[in-house]
This record gives structure tokens, C-alpha cells and sequence, in this order.
């Protein structure tokens, strides 16, 4: 089951995954998805242009959520789509998949930062934050 999430609430997971993607010319190619390491940060290396994606797991019903911890340095990079994945293992309260569908615009090197808040309990520090850091050549 898909469906479009317009927060930005996100949850770790380790790995890279491989997506379709629809290149300009129309065809269809591998798309790379890169996740959370299980340290502070992930390195991403990247071509001007290419389209990737960020795929986490989250628990909603925990009521935390990964959300961007500075903004986005938009002449960089655009996140075009944010899409929520629910298996279909039927359990109530079982995680959930988020994919950020992004695009890197131009050379150079830029992060997104993360923070794991629960979003109304603004007066508290994060329970963890995660950056990636991106170059794009």
C-alpha cells in the first residue's frame, strides 16, 4: 500500500536499495536509494542531475518522527516526492517505509540535516539527529 505523506517524519534503517526511475529520455533506469548508517552521518556521492531516494523505516505510532533539522539549500538539491510505504504483514502498529524522492541540481557539497523529535514537544532536545553529507560532482 502506497500513499503520498506530506510531513517530513522519517526513521532510520541500514542498507541501499535499488528503485526504477524514468530518465530524461524516457527510459527507465536504476534509481540508487541510500538509508541512515548506523553512526551520525552518511556520505553520499552523486552526479549533477541524478534523481535518488532516501528510504527509511518509521514508527508512527511511537509519535516520533524524523524531520528536516535546517533547511534545504533548494539551488542544490529538490525533494520531489515523499511517499509512504505500509507492508502488508497486517500487524497493527508494525513499521512503515518512507522514501524521499529527491534530485541533486549541481556540483558542489551540501547536508541534510535530521533531527528525531516528537513534532508538538518543541522545548526538548532531539532524541538523535543524522546528516548526510552529499557531494555532487
Amino acid at each position: 500500500m502506497k500513499r503520498k505523506l506530506r510531513g517530513f517524519g522519517i526513521t532510520l534503517i541500514v542498507g541501499v536499495w535499488t528503485l526504477a526511475g524514468i530518465s530524461a529520455e524516457g527510459k527507465e533506469e536504476a534509481m540508487a536509494v541510500f538509508s541512515m548508517s548506523d553512526k551520525n552521518e552518511t556520505s553520499i556521492s552523486l552526479q549533477a542531475g541524478q534523481c535518488f531516494s532516501l528510504k527509511f523505516v518509521t514508527s508512527p505510532g511511537t509519535g516520533y518522527s524524523w524531520m528536516l533539522a535546517a533547511p534545504l539549500d533548494e539551488s542544490m538539491l529538490i525533494v520531489k516526492e515523499i511517499i509512504n510505504e505500509t507492508p502488508d504483514n497486517g500487524l497493527l502498529g508494525a513499521s512503515e517505509y518512507e522514501i524521499w524522492l529527491c534530485q541533486a541540481l549541481r556540483a558542489g557539497q551540501f547536508e541534510i540535516a535530521l533531527k528525531y523529535v516528537r513534532p508538538w514537544e518543541k522545548d526538548l532536545a532531539p532524541l538523535r539527529t543524522h546528516v548526510f553529507k552529499v557531494l555532487v560532482q
